[in-house]
């Protein structure tokens, strides 16, 4: 029994150059902006808000993206997307445009799925609502 343990220990010392002594690259740079996702709230630096838990966080713009967009989809197939933009202009049909205290443009738009319940629209403004700088 002593024998195995001892082999065993063995083995196992002499795996210990495989391992590599840094971690890789890709762990210690993720391009884009830092989000911060907890329970039924998101944090991204310029702005937080909070969304229902029953509901999904789509980060919809790219890891290089100069503006942050996110897509909140609820159970029932309806939409809410929030975009950081440049400014605040002409808003296009349907969207809505906030200028937060700290100086940050965001545009939002709200899809009702095709069957929609009867809290979306409480819950999507209530979303809205509680967006933050």
């Amino acid at each position: 029994m002593a024998f195995r343990l001892l082999c065993w220990l063995a083995l196992a010392a002499g795996c210990g150059p495989l391992v590599p002594a840094r971690s890789p690259p890709q762990v210690q740079h993720t391009p884009g902006a830092f989000v911060v996702v907890d329970a039924g709230g998101l944090d991204a630096g310029s702005f937080r808000l909070e969304y229902p838990p029953a509901w999904k966080l789509v980060k919809s713009s790219p890891a290089t993206a100069a503006q942050l967009q996110f897509v909140f989809v609820a159970p029932d197939g309806g939409t809410v997307t929030v975009s950081q933009v440049d400014a605040i202009d002409e808003p296009v049909e349907g969207q809505m445009q906030l200028q937060l205290d700290n100086g940050v443009a965001l545009e939002w738009s709200i899809a009702p799925g095709p069957a929609a319940s009867a809290s979306f629209m409480r819950q999507a403004e209530a979303l809205v609502a509680s967006i933050r700088g």
